[in-house]
């Protein structure tokens, strides 16, 4: 069931558009050039400007080559390919929900988002066997086309302890905060992630050449918008609508891509019949794995949608995707980051999670 038990997913909302973007920016260069660069690194002086422009250049070149290597890496089908009869169902079903998608120029919506990992939390209800989530997050959610976005977590409870009574829910405490949990602007330049523990404001540019759709390499890439071709390039897709599902589409989804791969194993969509967008997305950890009681996983909610707003409604909608200001108190900072920063960033964040997901022992 898409609410199953699971661990949860411990890498940033930010990772997965930051390591797709910047990967697509590396590999513009290529292991040639990083053979000219040592071959000429020994005419020029070692403390000169040149010599570190140079030595940047092969990093660079250097990491496009592993890019590239990384993207024809194809995972193999983990799924038996499908009959005519559901190839041509799922065909019709993609079609119809990129149709859909490509009317939505406005989308605002509200999240619940529930995270499980049986080594923070190990309680399961005895009546339906429902994994605890260690805790609920909520938030907003919006977006303008093409490339305009805006993620934002207002509170977070924490599961606390197991209910004190058959049929009572567990006991969830709320998280203490002076503002906001998390928070990211696109607005199709740049990407603006506030860090609310270092006060740090960070902004990337987006390379030209992948502004405009950016936000369809998001860690949520079925929200916003649905293009068959490139989910077929990028997916093992099949519909696995269960019996009983009234006015609902499921699909489930494996990443092709290594880069994809490093976030989660699949995913499942809900997609609503009523508006044709996704109302439940629950995201599978890469080291899901209930043989290993490895439950790992984001469920995503999304409610109170609301597309294509009238003109009254959208009176502040537009000008949440502005570059943001720093924040004049506290001692902020904002931080410009390169391509090249932001690359060992992410890097350095994915193997800090790495590290964090090793065994350890079950909190019960």
């Amino acid at each position: 069931m898409l609410m199953g038990s699971s661990r949860a997913v411990r890498w940033p909302f930010l990772v997965g558009i930051l390591s797709t973007i910047l990967g697509v920016t590396l590999a513009t260069s290529n292991t040639t050039n990083a053979q000219q660069g040592v071959a000429t690194q020994s005419q020029v002086a070692p403390n000169s400007p040149e010599f570190a422009q140079r030595v940047q250049q092969q990093h660079e070149a250097l990491i496009a080559a592993e890019q590239q290597a990384a993207q024809q890496r194809v995972a193999q089908r983990p799924f038996p390919e499908l009959p005519p009869e559901q190839e041509k169902y799922l065909h019709d079903l993609l079609d119809y929900w990129q149709q859909s998608s490509d009317q939505v120029k406005q989308y605002v919506c509200d999240f619940q988002r529930f995270e499980y990992d049986t080594e923070i939390v190990n309680y399961r209800d005895p009546a339906t066997n429902q994994l605890a989530a260690h805790s609920i997050g909520a938030g907003q959610i919006r977006y303008a086309a093409p490339d305009r976005g805006y993620f934002e977590t207002t509170g977070i409870m924490d599961f606390k302890a197991p209910p004190q009574a058959a049929g009572q829910d567990a006991d969830y405490a709320q998280r203490k905060t002076n503002g906001p949990l998390e928070k990211w602007i696109c607005d199709g330049r740049n990407i603006y992630e506030f860090d609310f523990a270092a006060k740090r404001l960070y902004e990337t540019e987006i390379p030209k050449s992948m502004q405009g759709d950016g936000l369809a390499n998001s860690p949520l890439p079925f929200l916003f918008g649905a293009n068959k071709a490139l989910l077929l390039d990028r997916y093992w897709v099949r519909v696995i609508t269960p019996e009983g599902a009234i006015n609902e589409y499921w699909l489930e989804a494996f990443p092709k891509r290594v880069e994809d791969a490093r976030h989660y194993s699949k995913i499942e969509i809900i997609i609503a019949e009523e508006d044709f967008l996704p109302k439940a997305m629950h995201m599978y950890s890469p080291q899901y794995d209930p043989k290993k009681n490895n439950y790992g996983s984001r469920y995503f909610a999304f409610g109170n949608r609301r597309v294509n707003a009238k003109s009254a409604q959208l009176q502040d909608f537009f000008g949440i995707f502005v570059r943001p200001q720093t924040p004049i108190t506290g001692g902020w900072k904002r931080v410009t980051r390169s391509a090249l920063e932001q690359q060992q960033a992410t890097r350095d964040s994915l193997r800090s999670q790495d590290s964090a997901r090793a065994p350890k022992t079950s909190v019960r």
